[in-house]
Parts: C-alpha cells; structure tokens; sequence
C-alpha cells in the first residue's frame, strides 16, 4: 500500500479540552471518509494503555491536544516541534491543510495554515 498522508490528533482522557473538541474532530474525519479523501484522519488517546503512552513518547508529544502531520508517510514538522498544539480555534484549518496535502504540493507548511 502507498504511503498515505495523515492527520494524527493525540488527546487524554483527564483533558477537557481535549473532550470538547472531540465532537469537531469526529465530522472532520467523517467528512474526510465520504468525499474518498486522500487524507487519513486518526486519533490516539496517549493517556490510554501502555501503547498510547509509549506513542506519545515516540512522537515527542508533551501536551495536548496536539496534533501531528504525515505527508506520504514523511512526518512534517511544524516549525522547529514535532506536534504542535491544537487551538479550538484552528480547527477548521486542519481540513485547509488536507486539501492541501491532497493537492501533493512539496514543502507543506502546516505552521502558516495553523
């Protein structure tokens, strides 16, 4: 299977902040698997279970909502970070940057859309 572009939120269960965009980030990804998009939305919970926590070491992640961007399987850093932290705010942005990611335009950069 090629190597896919993805949208990784990463929450915890103890944020309220987290619990409150939970709704939004669920129709960004139900609006991502209807239109057969390119972009794989995913969300991980790094409070739950040793593999969460063990991901979200992995990626570096020390506070959420965060939000991390694969394109074609790269990791895309945001800035100087790994993840950057998701505002309620700019949620509205993340579906900017998968457009964008679809389009396939090399040099994405997430910091200026979020």
């Amino acid at each position: 299977e090629p190597k896919r572009n993805c949208i990784l939120f990463l929450t915890a269960s103890y944020c309220q902040k987290c619990k409150r965009m939970t709704p939004q980030l669920n129709r960004i990804a139900r609006l991502s698997s209807e239109e057969n998009s390119d972009v794989l939305f995913a969300h991980v919970d790094i409070s739950s279970g040793p593999r969460g926590k063990q991901l979200g070491k992995i990626l570096g992640v020390d506070k959420v909502p965060s939000v991390i961007v694969f394109q074609k399987g790269d990791h895309v850093k945001i800035g100087d970070e790994a993840s950057t932290v998701v505002e309620r705010s700019n949620l509205n942005m993340l579906e900017k940057v998968a457009k964008v990611l679809e389009s396939g335009e090399r040099n994405v950069n997430v910091e200026a859309l979020l």
